[in-house]
C-alpha cells in the first residue's frame, strides 16, 4: 500500500492538485513498513511542499527522508535526498 501511494502522489502533484497528494502521503508514512519507502514518500512531500515554495516545511521533510535513507542504508535515495534539500530552493 506504502509503496504504491507514492506513484498516486506523484500523479496528483502533477495535476495540481497538492493537497489530496499530500493527504495520501501522510497515511501512506504511518502505513510504510519499511524505511526506505517511508523516506521516499517523506522526499515526494518535501518536493511538494518547495513546489508550494513552503520551504521550511519542505526542509523539515527532506530532513526526515534523510534519516530514514540512513537508517534503511539506500545511499541511492540519501544522495538523491541529500540534493534535494540542497536544491530544495530551486525547485520551485
Amino acid at each position: 500500500m506504502a509503496w504504491g501511494a507514492n506513484g498516486e502522489v506523484r500523479t496528483m502533484e502533477v495535476q495540481g492538485d497538492f493537497d489530496a497528494g499530500e493527504k495520501i502521503a501522510r497515511e501512506a508514512i504511518k502505513r510504510a513498513r519499511s524505511p526506505r519507502v517511508r523516506g521516499i514518500t517523506l522526499q515526494n512531500l518535501g518536493r511538494s511542499a518547495a513546489e508550494r515554495r513552503d520551504f521550511e516545511t519542505s526542509d523539515t521533510y527532506f530532513e526526515e527522508s534523510i534519516a530514514a535513507f540512513r537508517e534503511a542504508n539506500y545511499e541511492i535515495g540519501l544522495a538523491i535526498a541529500l540534493r534535494a534539500a540542497r536544491d530544495g530552493a530551486r525547485i520551485a
